[in-house]
């Protein structure tokens, strides 16, 4: 009798501790729905019209600070650096996307953190950077690979073969 409230007494408090951790608020579900809007809109303009990619950019960035939420303020970053990245800004992508590794580090984020090593060193490789281009790539890959992430693997093995071309 004493194991079985002992038992449920530990099942209650794990419980408490998980939904603390884990569960959403309706305002942050409302907010990580409108943070996936957001990256749908600026990849459709990021190529065609990147002014409006930055403005979506920079409401998301603004969403994500406001309800402290790391892993949409990564995405943010990690898609204004493409969009710095797209137009020669290397200094500048460079530096959204190290900010941007560091928070998906922060959570967690091991997919998330992979994609952003590879942008770091598609970054390197048209500075000419091969060395840097490489060790980011080969980051990238055994993270996902100690993931179990495959899309995360096959673009670092396909970013790799581009570091050694």
């Amino acid at each position: 009798m004493i194991f079985r409230r002992t038992a449920v007494l530990a099942l209650l408090i794990a419980l408490a501790i998980f939904s603390r951790t884990y569960a959403q608020t309706p305002k942050q579900a409302i907010a990580s729905a409108k943070l996936q809007e957001y990256e749908t809109l600026i990849k459709q303009y990021r190529y065609s019209n990147p002014d409006s990619a930055k403005y979506f950019v920079q409401a998301g960035l603004h969403l994500a600070r406001r309800t402290k939420d790391l892993d949409g303020e990564a995405m943010m970053l990690n898609q204004s650096g493409m969009i710095d990245d797209n137009a020669g800004k290397f200094v500048d992508s460079r530096e959204k996307y190290l900010r941007a590794e560091a928070l998906y580090h922060e959570t967690g984020n091991h997919k998330g953190e992979a994609a952003v090593l590879v942008r770091l060193g598609v970054v390197e490789l048209r500075k000419g950077n091969y060395d840097k281009a490489i060790g980011y790539f080969l980051r990238s890959l055994k993270l996902s690979e100690r993931n179990g992430n495959t899309f995360g693997i096959m673009e670092a093995n396909v970013t790799l073969a581009g570091g050694y071309m």
